[in-house]
């Protein structure tokens, strides 16, 4: 699945505003492709990055990471394994 398709199929555009589920805040993302993944980084401070990995037709990998103090590593603070139930 292409990253547009993904974008269309959840009915998002690759940029916009984005919820975070954990914490309920809403940050300005911009979505671009990095090979295979979708990689979403924050817009107005490069603190927050969502990656999206092993995407298919019924499944993804989503990493929600924050950047650590030091301004350089990336600290993982979501991993979840997605997948489609059949209706």
């Amino acid at each position: 699945m292409r990253r547009n398709e993904v974008c269309r199929r959840s009915g998002q555009s690759p940029a916009g505003t984005r919820g975070d589920p954990a914490t309920q805040n809403h940050v300005r993302q911009i979505a671009r492709a990095r090979g295979d993944d979708v990689v979403q980084n924050a817009r107005e401070r490069a603190v927050l990055r969502w990656t999206f990995t092993d995407i298919t037709r019924n499944s993804f990998h989503w990493l929600g990471e924050r950047r650590a103090g030091d301004g350089v590593r990336w600290r993982l603070q979501v991993d979840i394994h997605a997948r489609r139930v059949p209706a």
